[in-house]
């Protein structure tokens, strides 16, 4: 059985009124959550930086709890690097000969000047 999907039609809606402002919204939003963001990043690189020099595990103030953890980050052979390349590679193929089935998924996404 073989499945096809229509490629959507691109349209470019200008907006007024309500769907206008709701947008103007969402990009304000968008850029005060990247300011935010890029603020947050700050301060927890210089609170992981300290913890690290320190030696600590745990900072409390309050009811404000700051812990150091871990992530495992794996360093695979070369072997298994290059075993791990041939798979994106047969994958690739198989996309491009409709082997591989493509389910994707909407979102909306918006853009601008630094997103």
């Amino acid at each position: 059985m073989t499945i096809s999907f229509v490629k959507r039609r691109e349209r470019t809606y200008v907006p007024t009124g309500e769907v206008g402002q709701h947008l103007s919204r969402a990009r304000e939003l968008q850029l005060e959550i990247q300011r935010l963001t890029a603020a947050y990043d700050a301060e927890r690189d210089w609170l992981l930086s300290h913890m690290q020099t320190k030696a600590l595990t745990n900072v409390a103030l309050g009811e404000v709890k700051c812990v150091l953890k871990q992530r495992n980050r794996w360093i695979y052979s070369i072997e298994t690097q290059r075993e791990m390349e041939r798979l994106q590679i047969t994958q690739k193929w198989e996309q491009s000969r409709g082997i591989a089935s493509n389910e994707p998924s909407f979102y909306v996404a918006l853009s601008g000047a630094s997103a």
